[in-house]
């Protein structure tokens, strides 16, 4: 029997929902768990210079987010007042954090998205963002995911005493291993049974049906 992480029952870093974005305020872990809705994008410059979100890449969504906190009120504007506001918030959040790689980038990668988005008023350029900031926030997790991956069964060939390679290839839902020549030196049916191995024991759970 595996017991449950304890770290399952955190909320997450940040989420966008019920068009809002929330925020876990780092700097009180973990004597206290706490999440706010973050309203304002004034509120998102602050939790971002001080470090209460805190990891590049959680930065980055932050601010993606934030850009969508910022424009939320400017629908109403015409196209050229909306995209001037847009341009001004990106740079205002920039100036959170100046040395953080993370955030420029995704602020830039966010005016692109609306630069070439084609819509046709604000309210549907917002819509656009808030899409392209939830890109950023998906492809971030499934990076952190398959960095999990690849750790993971680097563990499970070093305890099973087989060579490392560095390419993992992953082929449907089988976890596969192969050496330097290509040949097949380890395979795991399903993520549930490669995480029984990774974390403690020889015995693999059965995968689910």
């Amino acid at each position: 029997m595996v017991s449950q992480s304890p770290f399952a029952a955190l909320p997450a870093t940040l989420a966008w929902q019920e068009n809002g974005l929330y925020l876990l305020d780092q700097t009180r872990l973990p004597q206290e768990i706490v999440v706010e809705r973050i309203s304002e994008v004034e509120e998102v410059w602050r939790w971002i210079h001080e470090l209460r979100v805190r990891g590049a890449p959680a930065i980055g969504v932050a601010a993606a987010y934030g850009l969508c906190v910022a424009t939320q009120p400017l629908r109403h504007l015409s196209m050229q007042d909306f995209q001037a506001q847009l341009t001004r918030q990106a740079s205002f959040l920039d100036s959170a954090r100046p040395t953080a790689v993370n955030l420029s980038w995704s602020l830039k990668r966010m005016l692109r998205a609306a630069q070439s988005s084609g819509a046709q008023d604000s309210a549907a350029l917002y819509d656009v963002l808030v899409a392209e900031a939830t890109k950023i926030h998906t492809e971030d997790q499934a990076l952190c995911a398959g960095i999990g991956t690849h750790e993971a069964l680097r563990q499970i060939m070093r305890r099973l005493g087989l060579p490392i390679d560095d390419t993992i290839v992953v082929v449907t839902s089988s976890y596969i291993c192969r050496d330097r020549t290509g040949r097949l030196i380890l395979e795991l049916p399903t993520p549930r049974m490669m995480s029984a191995w990774a974390i403690a024991t020889r015995c693999c759970i059965p995968p689910e049906s």
